[in-house]
């Protein structure tokens, strides 16, 4: 963070400083983890519904905070304990967007937003990687995409950034919105619409016009980046302002830039071409097509800054997926497949159809249940169910209780009852597994994120390679 003084956060932030200070006292770091105070710190207390940050205020100051913002309607300024400054604010979260979108103004920089129901993640650490090749990049760690992790994220902008990769996730309408008003990017990616959060949208219409919501904060003439694939592409290009560029990848050939001599390298992941680019033959090592269109996004987007594509497919060599996502490990001289970050139709049939084409003596689904689909779950769950047959799939073993329809309509159309295992929990699952796997089988794990299928790593695997 470039250091700011007090009175520069408090106008940002659109607050009141309780008490008088001198402009010597400068905040270089933002948090809403009182832990993680020390000198220079700004103390962020938010609150939720079973806690709030304000009942903190005096262990972020013991731990040397400068400053801190404050709600008077939950405690006075005259509770703020001495040596730390308060700043009045009518509501902390609203005072933290409100400081993050003045502070990136101060930053005449490209900032790139990534949105979409898959893929986000791995584009944009895959972007961040490429771009990184040329330039001083920051991007926002781990899954802070939301209306607390993206401005926290954007605090950490300093002088020496060149280029920010923001994730925008979202739970529900005007969520994404927000946060591109606040990131005001000048590229935005769409990585595709799927049936993620559905509970809350209703529909994948909804979840299409709240994705599109990227761009209420696109600068005019920016670049908006989608996916020619998509069932929804039409829909996007149709409905987007004239204002924006429109580029597309995908592996149609009328895309901007497509993927071409494709060449499936199993787990070492793939060879391709692409239409911009002549012979030169990218590579990525990460396993699974929808990987293809992944780097696609970072090689558009790194051409469009004029990078060479021997850096581009430097970035790519570079890049480190984050944790969870089609992770292979060995264990019992079996592969395992540690896709168990999260999960939804969409991602959970690319998975299936992976370990459906690896080459292994048995193929072995471990498949937990998929939330946020609201009436849908059970048509959802059926449907990787059919999955799991048309892609001859060996056993099925299913963790909790939506699975069971998995279960049910695999059974239904034709996989033997002995190949079908259902549990409750992972450690289930893993007493299952640690029964049934052999040397030279292929595993995946693969569910939503509060199932923890990864624990299953843990029970079974002593000696992980």
């Amino acid at each position: 963070m470039k250091p700011m003084t007090i009175h520069q956060i408090a106008s940002f932030a659109e607050g009141v400083i309780y008490k008088d200070v001198t402009d010597e006292n400068l905040i270089s770091h933002v948090t809403i983890d009182s832990r993680q105070c020390r000198k220079g710190s700004i103390f962020i207390p938010l609150k939720g519904s079973n806690w709030d940050g304000h009942h903190f205020i005096k262990d972020a100051a013991k731990q040397g905070a400068t400053a801190c913002f404050f709600e008077p309607d939950v405690i006075s300024g005259d509770a703020i304990p001495e040596g730390i400054t308060g700043i009045a604010v009518n509501d902390c979260q609203k005072a933290l967007e409100n400081m993050a979108m003045n502070y990136r103004n101060q930053f005449d920089i490209p900032v790139i937003s990534i949105t979409g129901s898959n893929g986000k993640t791995t584009t944009k650490d895959m972007l961040a990687s490429v771009l990184s090749s040329h330039y001083q990049v920051l991007k926002n760690p781990g899954n802070y995409n939301n209306h607390i992790g993206l401005p926290l994220s954007i605090m950490a902008l300093n002088e020496n950034h060149q280029i920010a990769v923001l994730e925008m996730g979202m739970s529900g309408p005007g969520e994404i919105s927000l946060l591109s008003k606040i990131a005001r990017p000048d590229y935005a990616i769409i990585t595709n619409i799927g049936m993620a959060h559905v509970e809350k949208l209703g529909n994948r219409m909804n979840i299409a016009n709240a994705k599109k919501e990227i761009t209420d904060g696109l600068e005019k003439n920016g670049v908006l980046i989608i996916n020619r694939d998509d069932d929804y592409y039409d829909y996007l290009k149709e409905n987007t302002a004239s204002d924006f560029q429109v580029e597309e990848v995908g592996l149609n050939t009328l895309s901007t830039c497509y993927a071409r001599e494709i060449k499936d390298l199993g787990q070492k992941g793939f060879e391709f071409k692409t239409n911009l680019t002549g012979d030169f033959c990218f590579k990525v090592r990460q396993p699974g097509l929808h990987n293809v269109i992944n780097a696609l996004f970072a090689i558009r987007t790194g051409l469009m800054f004029e990078l060479d594509p021997k850096d581009v497919q430097q970035g790519l060599d570079s890049f480190k997926p984050t944790g969870m996502r089609m992770e292979i490990c060995r264990i019992q001289g079996a592969d395992v497949v540690n896709d168990a970050y999260n999960a939804n139709p969409d991602s959970m049939k690319a998975a299936v159809h992976f370990i459906s084409k690896y080459p292994a003596k048995r193929k072995i689904a471990v498949l937990g249940d998929m939330y946020e689909l609201g009436e849908y779950a059970e048509e959802a769950h059926r449907e990787i169910g059919r999955e799991i047959i048309n892609q001859k799939i060996d056993y099925l073993i299913t963790v909790g209780n939506m699975s069971d329809w998995m279960a049910e309509e695999s059974k239904k159309l034709g996989m033997g009852h002995d190949k079908i295992i259902r549990t409750s929990d992972y450690v289930e699952a893993a007493a299952v597994l640690k029964k049934l796997i052999q040397k030279g089988d292929v595993v995946l794990l693969k569910a939503s994120r509060v199932v923890a299928l990864e624990k299953t790593i843990d029970v079974i695997g002593e000696g992980v390679q």
